[in-house]
């Protein structure tokens, strides 16, 4: 008699954790598939291969509709290195994301290798040090077709992106893999059926 006394207030909030869990798991899940949904409408050329969603509790974005923050690898097509979409402010229910970045990753030209130049923070520039040399990369994005040009030596081949009507380049940087371009479209509206 005295043990029932003892698990009933243990077993309680024992099944309330659990249950809590598994909405927060089952409302994860739920997001991702939306998010996928929405994504497909609006990148139709992106073949996503993971997903990181953020913002929890994923329970109060489910009910408000909303993805806060999502991270989507996409798989590299053509001569793209990496292709990331970062989503923000992903309204499910209007169709709306706030802004859609495209980072996407150009190779350097011919197989070159490149040593990044850091700021005193640590943080990447647009330059890069080639056979000895300092490299400035700028990059322009006109009608699907992103090209990116060095100061010095030889430069990327332009590659094809498939992104919303509006965006444009707001960073470059020199990374070890090649050359990471952000193209940002800020208010896409989701094309509905």
């Amino acid at each position: 008699m005295k043990m029932r006394h003892l698990l009933i207030p243990l077993a309680v909030p024992a099944i309330a954790v659990g249950g809590a869990l598994g909405a927060e798991s089952y409302a994860k899940s739920s997001l991702t598939t939306d998010l996928r949904s929405e994504l497909a409408r609006v990148a139709p050329d992106a073949k996503v291969s993971s997903v990181d969603l953020r913002g929890r509790p994923y329970l109060v974005s489910r009910a408000d509709n909303t993805v806060s923050t999502a991270y989507v690898d996409v798989t590299p097509t053509g001569r793209i290195a990496e292709r990331t979409l970062l989503v923000q402010n992903l309204r499910l229910e209007g169709g709306r994301i706030e802004r859609l970045t495209n980072l996407v990753t150009v190779p350097y030209a011919d197989g070159a290798r490149a040593t990044p130049v850091l700021t005193a923070e640590g943080a990447y520039t647009d330059r890069g040090t080639v056979d000895g040399r300092t490299v400035t990369y700028a990059a322009r994005w006109e009608g699907g077709r992103l090209t990116v040009s060095a100061n010095r030596g030889p430069a990327p081949q332009p590659v094809t992106v498939q992104a919303p009507q509006g965006s444009r380049v707001v960073n470059v940087s020199a990374t070890k893999t090649g050359v990471l371009v952000e193209l940002a479209a800020d208010n896409v509206s989701v094309p509905r059926s």
